[in-house]
């Protein structure tokens, strides 16, 4: 267990967030003073995606979305209205009283608990097709959701997806979130469970030499600092599977200065979502675990799966991290979504998020060795 945090450690995480600047260009200024409205080459990149999540007939499976879609990006402050603590609270207890059914893709789930290192109950969901065997490969998956907010339909859908398309069991941590509790206990909780897996891989019905690592977005985060912790303390996993990842906490890249006024998520949002997360700041000996482009040393990952979208503020997380593992010596496939932004797939129905989820599942199952594609029950996104 991580030690409080020190006056070194706090030095750390007080460096970073200086370092973060969101740029006030001519196109920005623009924006800022007209309130929600972007100047028209902005409106041209993102009305689309802002019209889609404004039609009738959209689920309204994703509370976020609507608190995110209502965050004013004009206030002096420059952080969003919408993303606090409170409204991370408010958007969990609606997550809770959400649900899907994954028996429509012919996906059983199950629900255990794992004991963390500080004695706490986390609450796991496997979701594994009806009548496999007690030996599958693994998929053990971190949500996304700005580490504030918990898991919702969306997921269960994906996480179904996942399963029935790869021939895995995927196992999905509800690790707890920072609108309560800060780093490193999600991080914690995410590696508990990975712990407990490897340990009793009957228990899971498992083979732990076939486990991925994935998540989405913060999910991305904790999975390739999981990744490096597994690398640390000398984990067998197979891969890194990131989904529009964060991957840097200093947020100084090129996709952050652009595409601070991006619908659904942009960098204000990830600025103020790292304020929350590592507000008891970092723990110097091991930065990456809180933020891997924060690790010197990338050697000896497992490779990785990087997805990542055009008009999204964390693009560049994703091309800068697969860059670095390349540098490593790391084998990496790297995929854009062209015309996507961050968190497109909640449109499930559309081509783009169809295409995007069988080169996914492509991926899984190179990586998981199976050659052949899935018969399952319903409707799928494979399904042509």
């Amino acid at each position: 267990m991580l030690a409080e945090s020190s006056s070194a450690d706090r030095n750390l995480t007080k460096s970073c967030f200086a370092s973060i600047r969101i740029s006030q260009s001519e196109e920005s200024t623009a924006f800022w003073k007209g309130g929600r409205s972007c100047t028209e080459n902005r409106k041209q990149d993102f009305s689309l995606a802002r019209l889609a999540f404004a039609l009738p007939g959209v689920p309204g499976e994703i509370p976020t979305i609507r608190l995110l879609l209502a965050t004013d990006c004009s206030t002096s402050s420059g952080c969003p209205a919408g993303l606090t603590q409170k409204t991370a609270e408010i958007s969990n207890r609606f997550m809770l009283a959400s649900g899907y059914d994954p028996a429509s893709l012919g996906i059983q789930t199950d629900d255990i608990f794992v004991l963390s290192r500080d004695g706490v109950q986390i609450p796991v969901t496997l979701y594994s097709e009806y009548g496999s065997d007690g030996h599958s490969p693994c998929l053990l998956y971190f949500h996304g959701g700005g580490f504030c907010t918990k898991t919702s339909p969306q997921y269960e859908r994906l996480m179904s997806e996942y399963a029935a398309g790869a021939h895995c069991r995927v196992i999905f941590v509800h690790y707890r979130t920072s609108d309560r509790h800060l780093y490193p206990i999600p991080f914690n909780d995410c590696v508990d469970v990975l712990s407990s897996i490897v340990q009793n891989p009957s228990r899971y019905g498992i083979n732990p030499q076939r486990i991925i690592l994935g998540g989405d977005s913060a999910g991305g985060c904790l999975a390739s600092g999981a990744a490096l912790w597994c690398r640390d303390h000398q984990i067998p996993i197979r891969m890194q599977f990131l989904i529009y990842p964060m991957t840097d906490c200093r947020m100084q890249t090129k996709t952050d200065r652009k595409y601070w006024d991006a619908p659904l998520w942009n960098s204000p949002l990830s600025r103020r979502m790292w304020q929350i997360y590592l507000r008891k700041g970092i723990d110097e000996k091991h930065p990456g675990y809180a933020s891997i482009q924060l690790e010197n040393d990338l050697s000896d990952l497992v490779p990785a799966y990087i997805e990542v979208q055009e008009y999204d503020s964390l693009r560049d997380d994703g091309t800068e991290y697969a860059d670095r593992l390349k540098e490593a010596g790391i084998p990496v496939e790297l995929t854009e979504n062209a015309g996507s932004i961050h968190g497109f797939d909640v449109l499930f129905w559309t081509d783009l998020s169809r295409t995007a989820m069988k080169k996914r599942i492509a991926a899984l199952r190179r990586e998981f060795a199976i050659d052949f594609l899935p018969v399952i029950q319903g409707q799928s996104v494979l399904s042509v």
